[in-house]
């Protein structure tokens, strides 16, 4: 075996464990996140972002998912990936779902209704509260919301951890996450931006579609292969590796394109 080919086992052999040491690591944390849900009911739960602006108060729930959401602009959509419980959920119904919806476009009719009733319901909630002499101006209240978790949000996270596993299993791909969240529409808005994404070598790529059929979010990675030259910037990204794992020829990798036009323009033969 000569220099080059020694040189290209190793690249292989650390991109074989980068890769397997990114889905292990998803795994792992959604695991965590999951679990710390009954602990911090109050900071994950979106509903909580309701009650904070009913009471014009910046608490945890704020905090959290308003962190989240100004990360995707680099990271793309990493929290509802990584990080939120309830897509945690969705994931691991979605394969056992009676309706598999691989490659769906979001409803966008669905997205924006549903942040304009979230948004309109709080405010008006907001305004009577403030002519009743309720709330006084905004206050940075991270605590305002109490954490314990009693026997009435024991009984609310339980029918929410149903009502998810119920709707995954009806339809598949993160549906429901991706048309009724109000938070995942903000943060596939943000991500439009994002730097941190999947390019492929088309030289490399088979078009043998399994990373399609793996994607939880219904991303049609082949679409950007073709047309895009290779730059996977989708909205719809989780960032959850699975891609780059069913991707035999390792034609898929994560890379940060901070000028993504020239990226694609520099691919063009």
């Amino acid at each position: 075996m000569n220099g080059a080919d020694r040189e290209a086992g190793t690249m292989i052999i650390k991109r074989s464990f980068g890769q397997l040491k990114y889905s292990r690591w998803f795994t792992v944390v959604k695991i965590v996140f999951l679990a710390l849900t009954p602990v911090a009911f109050r900071i994950f739960n979106f509903a909580f972002i309701f009650h904070s602006i009913f009471w014009a108060a910046i608490t945890w729930a704020v905090l959290w998912w308003g962190a989240l959401i100004l990360v995707s602009f680099f990271y793309g959509r990493i929290g509802c990936g990584w990080i939120c419980p309830f897509g945690t959920l969705f994931d691991w119904t979605s394969p056992y779902a009676k309706y598999d919806i691989r490659q769906a476009r979001p409803v966008w009719i669905l997205r924006i209704l549903n942040l304009v009733v979230f948004l309109g319901a709080a405010s008006t909630a907001l305004y009577f509260n403030a002519r009743h002499g309720h709330v006084h101006g905004l206050k940075f209240a991270p605590l305002f919301l109490d954490q314990a978790f009693d026997g009435h949000y024991k009984l609310v996270w339980m029918l929410d951890v149903i009502g998810i596993v119920i709707a995954g299993l009806i339809i598949g791909r993160r549906w429901w996450c991706r048309n009724t969240c109000f938070v995942g529409f903000l943060c596939a808005a943000a991500s439009k931006f994002q730097r941190h994404v999947i390019v492929a070598d088309k030289t490399k790529c088979t078009s043998c579609t399994k990373c399609e059929l793996a994607c939880p979010g219904g991303v049609r990675i082949m679409d950007y292969i073709h047309d895009q030259n290779g730059l996977i910037a989708d909205t719809e990204c989780l960032k959850c590796g699975k891609c780059l794992e069913v991707c035999k020829p390792k034609a898929l990798r994560y890379k940060i394109v901070w000028n993504r036009k020239a990226y694609i323009g520099n691919q063009l033969p």
